[in-house]
């Protein structure tokens, strides 16, 4: 005897894999029926997944990215009602996709794409500011954990595709053979300030002191990763710079460092 349960179970696999067979016990045209649901699902799914790739969609063009779109539901179908947040893996599955090994880039681009929504519908946080390191001495300071703004991204990249990227979130045409692609690690910070996502590319030192605190490092070990990084690094200057930029903010339920 089948159940409702049942039912969804078969209906659900139906939809991510496209075999209906299981259907059968429960639908007189189960091949139609959950043909059209599927059709339904795979364009609301590579509708969103436009919405959060947009870089990488007009790379490769719209009939690639439906293709990997739906390749991809099949691989790792939703798990919540909304698709707002869907594609967490989908720069991982671009990697593996065998029809995109021609652009080994495109997992970058989905990596600095993603960071993207991620900092762009992140809580509502306030950023560390000098005054809240006003009351610490030097030893203090030394030892404190400062963290990164709940918005912040750090993404290591292994092509240098910031420009590219960039390039091709606006509307337009493919903008990849405008800039240079070469193959070497890129840091790139994404957060939002301001109301605004904001993006740049971080320098060695500033990607090894914010990767430090990333990693709940101290100050003075972040300090430390910085100058192993690149010993000519300004520390004072690239801590400077965070505060000014909002990137940085407290520790989850303090109000003072």
């Amino acid at each position: 005897m089948t159940s409702l349960s049942d039912f969804h179970a078969a209906f659900a696999a139906a939809v991510s894999s496209g075999k209906t067979a299981a259907l059968a016990p429960f639908l007189i045209d189960q091949d139609q029926g959950a043909r059209v649901y599927r059709n339904n699902v795979l364009s609301a799914v590579a509708g969103a997944l436009a919405s959060s790739f947009p870089a990488v969609r007009r790379l490769v063009g719209e009939d690639f990215f439906n293709a990997a779109a739906a390749a991809y539901f099949a691989a790792a179908p939703p798990r919540l009602r909304t698709l707002v947040a869907y594609g967490e893996s989908f720069p991982r599955f671009l990697e593996t996709m065998p029809s995109a090994m021609a652009t080994p880039y495109l997992g970058d681009v989905a990596r600095l794409d993603r960071a993207w929504l991620e900092a762009h519908i992140a809580a509502e946080a306030p950023a560390l500011a000098p005054g809240d390191l006003a009351h610490l001495d030097a030893d203090a300071l030394a030892a404190a954990h400062v963290t990164l703004h709940p918005s912040a991204r750090l993404v290591h990249c292994g092509w240098r595709i910031h420009d590219i990227w960039v390039a091709n979130r606006a509307d337009g045409p493919a903008a990849q053979a405008q800039h240079t692609l070469t193959r070497g690690a890129q840091a790139v910070l994404v957060w939002r300030h301001g109301g605004e996502v904001q993006h740049r590319v971080l320098s060695v030192g500033e990607a090894g002191f914010l990767s430090a605190l990333d990693q709940g490092a101290t100050l003075a070990a972040a300090a430390g990763a910085a100058l192993a990084a690149e010993p000519d690094a300004d520390v004072s200057v690239l801590f400077a710079g965070a505060l000014a930029g909002g990137v940085l903010g407290r520790r989850q339920g303090e109000d003072r460092i």
